[in-house]
């Protein structure tokens, strides 16, 4: 009797759970968000100058619905971090370390902005060059649209008797300001002009007729090939303001705007010109981890820290690099062809440790 009571208790409680099982809804947990994992002290050599900006420029790429291979790539950017010593002149010593190569990311975006402004310098050595800036009025549109009226503007302006009589070749890129009183976007670009006097009110005149509100536009003789190269570089490695990276909302509307631009055209004559082909660095091999090097710093080896202080950002950690006193640099991180030269060699390698 008891073993068919228990029998009975199972069977309907049994049936009470298949009564409710239809109705009980458990809450879908929410998908993960991607996070930057703890740098790795190579990481923190390589990124310790922006951290909290590219961690709102990782979340910024997630909420766009970037390839996750694509984060991937971007966090483990500055992992296996290597000091590098020059098989010409052994005195010379670099870094070198695996990259993203990805335009949201600042070291990778710096290293692409100097190869392309190196190839431009060498491009119009001893050449006449001018630079033009083209503004668009302010408007309530989107970045996008906005960054799309600009180019069709260009492409229409470029297609004139003037300028093609005028110009011979040169480059365009992009440049977006955020307007805090006007809570719009300021757009506008930025050339480099080869060829002959383009004269400042016909061309003032000719692009308010292509855009129909615009007017204001500035044109002036470079200095030299050197002025223009960091005048390239300035736009190519970060079209944006500074003030727009500190908010996360302006952030999530620049990166569908650019994502899939380039950053940098070239018309005419300079069609040709390899701006993201690599620069010959020479050879190198490697010495070190760049964690063995900071350890052995720690221990008092002098020319690791006279590397570190030359190698390092300014911003990079004082009690990460254990120099007492870092020499004043750039607040830009290091790039890729940055180097220092000892007096003598270090006199070890990766393969013969002290």
């Amino acid at each position: 009797m008891y073993a068919t009571a228990l029998v009975d208790q199972f069977d309907s409680s049994s049936a009470l759970l298949d009564a409710n099982d239809s109705e009980l809804q458990f809450p879908v947990p929410p998908p993960l968000q991607p996070r930057l994992r703890t740098p790795t002290l190579a990481q923190v050599f390589r990124h310790s100058h922006w951290a909290d900006q590219r961690q709102r420029m990782f979340d910024a790429m997630a909420d766009a619905g970037l390839p996750s291979t694509r984060l991937d790539r971007y966090a483990h950017c500055g992992t296996g971090c290597y000091l590098m010593q020059s098989d010409d002149d052994p005195h010379r010593y670099t870094t070198h370390s695996d990259t993203c190569h990805d335009r949201w990311c600042s070291p990778c975006a710096a290293e692409r902005a100097r190869t392309i402004a190196t190839r431009i310098r060498d491009h119009i050595a001893g050449k006449t060059i001018r630079m033009l800036t083209l503004t668009l009025k302010h408007s309530p549109q989107s970045l996008d649209f906005q960054l799309d009226r600009l180019h069709d503007c260009l492409k229409t302006l470029r297609r004139t008797a003037l300028w093609k009589a005028r110009v011979t070749g040169g480059c365009s890129m992009f440049e977006c300001k955020w307007s805090a009183r006007d809570q719009a976007w300021h757009p506008h670009a930025h050339l480099l002009l080869e060829g002959r006097f383009v004269p400042h009110q016909q061309l003032k005149k000719l692009w308010y007729k292509i855009t129909g509100d615009s007017y204001i536009i500035h044109i002036r003789p470079c200095d030299s090939a050197e002025t223009a190269a960091k005048y390239v570089a300035k736009y190519v490695g970060k079209p944006w303001t500074g003030d727009v990276e500190r908010q996360p909302r302006l952030i999530r509307q620049l990166i569908p705007a650019f994502d899939s631009r380039r950053l940098c055209h070239t018309f005419g004559t300079w069609r040709r010109v390899p701006l993201t082909q690599p620069l010959d660095a020479g050879t190198w091999h490697r010495v070190c981890t760049i964690d063995d090097l900071l350890l052995r710093a720690k221990r008092g080896q002098q020319e690791a820290v006279t590397i570190l202080g030359h190698l390092a950002s300014r911003n990079t950690p004082a009690c990460l690099l254990c120099v007492p006193d870092p020499p004043p640099t750039s607040r830009d991180p290091p790039p890729i062809d940055t180097q220092t030269t000892l007096l003598s060699p270090m006199p070890w390698t990766e393969k013969d440790p002290p």
